[in-house]
């Protein structure tokens, strides 16, 4: 080990993006034959893009939250001028 990787295993690496995964696991199954491994690779295969798909739903939410926030403010407080303004009217009129 070089002194400045000094406490880091092999084992310590970081695992790739699924995207990244999911193209490693692609060319994997071209190279081998076994039908059993080449069963658990699809499966792999198969739980990543669902994993995927997930992801992309999650970042597409947080995405749309961040650009709607300040609208959704706005109209928070629209609603609530509206609604003291409603009840000073109404205790006006008792």
């Amino acid at each position: 080990f070089k002194p400045w990787r000094k406490g880091k295993s092999e084992k310590a690496r970081k695992t790739g993006s699924l995207k990244n995964q999911l193209r490693s696991k692609r060319r994997l199954l071209l190279k081998i034959t076994d039908e059993q491994q080449r069963a658990s690779i699809e499966d792999d295969m198969v739980n990543l893009e669902k994993a995927m798909e997930i992801r992309q739903g999650q970042d597409r939410e947080k995405k749309n939250a961040t650009k709607y926030h300040q609208v959704k403010f706005v109209e928070r407080q629209k609603l609530t001028r509206l609604e003291k303004k409603c009840k000073r009217d109404l205790d006006e009129a008792e």
